[in-house]
């Protein structure tokens, strides 16, 4: 029996939106295809299986009617049939999955299949798709890593019930901790890769950023590894938020060395800008010494770099070097910790020890006069003037913003408060000053600088000091007080800090006796009155 002209089955509709899809699926990018599959759960399947069934049983609708399997709710609405009817399904079908791949959640059914295609990819150095199909899913997995599952007293009910029937059933109730486990194993696979660190750190730094504030990710080396990438690496995004933050001034503070971190330097505004988080859980500090001191030590080509002779140092090749790189982080991230009151000396002794180094590697430099301009040169005068900024910048604090700091600390839920109960808004300030002290004797005490050289360090502080006191120092009466205070603490370091022996002065007397006698007298009449009592104590003995 022939079947009726106006009851054919038309399937061109429903082939057409079907080669449609299969043509848009061939020409989507491999990782999006992934990043979709993997946010669909059990559920989004069996929904895209209900609609290709409900628009295969509308198409056969003809078929299906002659053995009476057709069930119909009722005519079609004007203008509606069968083949429109399968085009509207398919078109919401295609509008739910795109808003789940989208908007949706790596479902803890699928993480072990993602474990599995992240491990893979990391074999294989397939490191770009690594990080487009992770970067979606990290905040999913931290979260799954906490165990921060919303398990309600109905999930719990449920999953009781569930047991008596089938085990299966209630795992699928009541989650398990293999997810977590999971999840925590992709984390640690992540941070534990050091080619895949360096990748992330130049192409995905925002990555990279959010795994360093992971619980399980602070205790590793994770943080030194990616900071201590973007020095190495002069092209990084680090390199370029640091030279547009030069010209950032602060505006509320006159006089003030602090420069202002504006919103889009995401990583000098992470790893610099809060000195708790900076010192105790990234570890920002150690990085940038480790960085700093390898670069010297092992980078033969950047050590003749600076130390041939060059007129374009200071106003462009160091935006590209390591080394004036790490004072910068350093300068910027101590600043923030005077404003804020830290109680934490911030390893500012870095300087110290990178001007040991910087003079150890330093060669024909006793031949130095005034117009020798190396880059070495550039960044131990820089280093004497960023330290004494520092000393000097403990005046221009303000006692509001420091209270609301040490207030929003001791109210973290994750940032252990300080725990001295009496601090001392000028602690680094104060430090700053025995550290420049140590960094003056190392001067003195070299032999790979002339005696040019060295004069013109110590010029740096008597010019300091004497602009404390000129016309072009804060108006601000209780500020300026403040100012001269730290200025003169500064000198008494200078000659007296740290357990300075006799010989130390004696030397620094026959550099000071080679400047302006007028400039350098405050400085000069420290030196004569702590010589004289070195004299008087060696004479008693």
């Amino acid at each position: 029996m022939t079947m009726p002209l106006e009851q054919t089955i038309n399937t061109e509709p429903l082939l057409t939106i079907m080669g449609i899809i299969a043509a848009a699926w061939a020409i989507i990018p491999r990782t999006r295809l992934l990043q979709i599959s993997l946010n669909l759960s059990w559920i989004d399947w069996a929904l895209t299986g209900f609609a290709l069934l409900l628009a295969n049983y509308l198409t056969f609708e003809p078929l299906l009617s002659s053995f009476n399997l057709y069930y119909s709710i009722g005519p079609w609405l004007p203008g509606l049939d069968s083949a429109s009817a399968t085009y509207l399904i398919f078109l919401a079908w295609l509008t739910y999955v795109y808003l789940r791949s989208r908007f949706g959640h790596l479902p803890r059914s699928n993480m072990k299949k993602f474990k599995e295609l992240i491990d893979r990819l990391i074999a294989t150095r397939q490191y770009d798709e690594l990080s487009l199909l992770a970067e979606p899913q990290l905040e999913r997995l931290i979260h799954i890593e906490k165990h921060e599952s919303l398990i309600t007293p109905a999930m719990i009910f449920l999953s009781n019930l569930a047991s008596k029937v089938s085990k299966n059933l209630s795992s699928s109730i009541y989650p398990d901790n293999e997810p977590c486990t999971t999840a925590h194993n992709i984390i640690q696979n992540i941070t534990n890769n050091h080619d895949l660190t360096i990748h992330l750190s130049l192409a995905y730094p925002n990555i990279c950023l959010k795994l360093i504030k992971v619980d399980s990710v602070i205790p590793t080396d994770f943080s030194n590894r990616f900071i201590e990438s973007l020095i190495y690496n002069t092209g990084s995004q680090l390199y370029l938020e640091l030279k547009h933050n030069e010209q950032l001034e602060h505006p509320e503070i006159a006089n003030s060395k602090r420069l202002h971190i504006h919103d889009n330097n995401t990583l000098i505004k992470e790893l610099l800008s809060d000195p708790h988080l900076a010192i105790n859980h990234y570890q920002t500090d150690r990085a940038i010494w480790a960085a700093a001191i390898y670069s010297l030590e092992n980078n033969k080509a950047l050590v003749n770099k600076l130390n041939t002779p060059s007129d374009y140092y200071k106003d462009r090749d160091e935006y590209n070097c390591p080394i004036n790189i790490s004072i910068a982080m350093f300068n910027i991230m101590v600043h923030e910790a005077i404003h804020k009151g830290y109680q934490n000396h911030m390893n500012i002794w870095f300087f110290y020890r990178l001007t040991e180094s910087l003079l150890e590697h330093t060669k024909g430099g006793q031949e130095y006069d005034s117009w020798t301009r190396t880059p070495i040169r550039t960044l131990v005068e820089r280093i004497i003037s960023i330290t004494m900024d520092w000393i000097i910048e403990g005046s221009y604090t303000d006692e509001s913003s420091i209270t609301k700091y040490r207030q929003s600390l001791i109210n973290s839920d994750t940032v252990t408060p300080p725990s001295k109960n009496d601090p001392d808004n000028l602690f680094i300030s104060k430090k700053s000053t025995e550290l420049l002290n140590y960094i003056i004797k190392t001067i003195i005490d070299s032999k790979e600088m002339s005696n040019e050289w060295k004069e013109l360090c110590i010029k740096q502080i008597v010019i300091r000091y004497k602009s404390t006191y000129g016309i072009l120092s804060s108006i601000n009466q209780k500020t300026q007080d403040k100012e001269r205070q730290l200025a003169d603490l500064m000198l008494d370091q200078v000659v007296k800090g740290n357990y300075a022996p006799p010989e130390y002065r004696r030397q620094l007397l026959t550099h000071v006796e080679q400047l302006d006698k007028e400039d350098s007298k405050p400085l000069r009449d420290r030196l004569l009155q702590a010589i004289a009592e070195d004299e008087a104590r060696e004479s008693s003995h």
